[in-house]
């Protein structure tokens, strides 16, 4: 156990090392351009931020296949690999925060609503500012899948395995984009009267995320390491199914989990209208029902930031003017007496501007506020 810990804290830091090489390599095609590195600079926040998973099947997948821990002479091979997975998860993620329109991503801003919020804090107008936020998260996106590529093709000396590999890769990247469209015309299934069954959901589910999480990764761990091809095949398979699980587990996380441990919006699915296992199954239920197919709801004041940090301001906020000015509070002064003017003789807390019918007895009076200090008071007859 301690043996096989060393090995995996090795390729962590062989796949991090990848990552960042990958970032350096696509700054350095474009070195007049200041806004496409201060692009690649940012995404360091999210690229390899995550658990490495995917990395982390990778080898497993090899392990599975030889037996055998990585040698040494396949372990930049399987970092690069590990690495081109990673690059590929997070260019998903970036363009998913765009589809579902979420503005958290790993307890951080998604990167079309860190773009905004900088080009709101430059003068750009808020329209203006949340165009060019998409536009700079698809871009980054773009980038990342070109690096996925260009590392799985590059994974290994052995041409034929590189390249065997590296069509997992691709083909996670294409079943992925077929999951992402299903899910989003599922979404869509309150307008249309469809009901979308469970079944159908864990279909979309191993498409979008299942196979490219868990299945792939395995798949080309074990082709790396010249497993054979039905073996590999099914280890991917095998992998789907774990990865399915895995993403009923973050369907529930994602409505019930805390966004301090899960990194993102606890509300994000349900205010898209996400179809889900969780939420088939609540849909057999009226009210759950009538509150999905109600559509997406936005709470006051949100637009598309991130949530606002307790005790302070979104960076880039204009100062808050003060809707009016301070005023001392009015004067209090005595009220009922004992006996003639009210029950118990109290002293009361009554505003200077108060309705007469309030001082007025025998009437009833219609409201008296309670004293605001001290125990009441009984006051002596005039």
């Amino acid at each position: 156990m301690g043996e096989a810990r060393t090995g995996g804290e090795a390729a962590l830091s062989g796949v991090t090392a990848e990552l960042d090489a990958a970032l350096r390599h696509a700054a350095a095609q474009a070195p007049g351009s200041a806004a496409f590195a201060e692009l690649l600079d940012s995404l360091h926040v999210h690229v390899g931020a995550g658990k490495l998973i995917r990395p982390r099947l990778v080898e497993l997948g090899w392990r599975l296949a030889t037996a055998d821990p990585v040698p040494p002479s396949g372990r930049a091979a399987v970092d690069r690999l590990g690495a081109a997975f990673e690059l590929l998860h997070t260019a998903l993620l970036v363009h998913d925060d765009v589809i579902d329109r979420d503005v958290l991503r790993r307890g951080q801003p998604a990167v079309h609503a860190s773009a905004r919020h900088r080009l709101e804090a430059r003068g750009v107008p808020a329209a203006d500012a949340a165009h060019a936020g998409v536009a700079v998260a698809l871009i980054a996106g773009d980038v990342l899948l070109t690096q996925a590529f260009r590392l799985a093709a590059t994974c290994a000396a052995d041409t034929a395995r590189a390249a065997e590999a590296a069509a997992v890769v691709f083909d996670a990247a294409a079943v992925t984009a077929a999951g992402e469209l299903e899910d989003v015309l599922l979404g869509l299934s309150r307008h249309t009267g469809e009901e979308p069954d469970p079944d159908r959901i864990l279909a979309m589910q191993r498409l979008k995320t299942a196979h490219y999480t868990v299945g792939a990764p395995l798949r080309a761990g074990a082709l790396l390491a010249g497993a054979d091809p039905d073996l590999a095949r099914a280890m991917g398979e095998a992998g789907a199914d774990l990865g399915a699980a895995y993403q009923v587990i973050d369907d529930v996380l994602g409505v019930f989990g805390d966004p301090g441990e899960t990194g993102k919006s606890a509300d994000g699915d349900l205010r898209e209208g996400k179809a889900t296992v969780l939420t088939a199954h609540g849909r057999r239920i009226p009210a759950v029902r009538a509150l999905l197919d109600a559509g997406p709801a936005t709470p006051r004041g949100h637009r598309g930031r991130p949530p606002r940090p307790r005790g302070g301001r979104c960076p880039g906020a204009r100062p808050r003017r003060r809707r009016r000015a301070h005023r001392p509070r009015p004067r209090a002064h005595r009220g009922p007496a004992p006996g003639r003017d009210g029950p118990g003789g109290v002293r009361r807390r009554l505003p200077r501007r108060a309705d007469p019918e309030v001082l007025r007895w025998p009437r009833p009076p219609r409201a008296l506020p309670r004293c605001t200090r001290g125990r009441p008071t009984p006051q002596r007859p005039r």
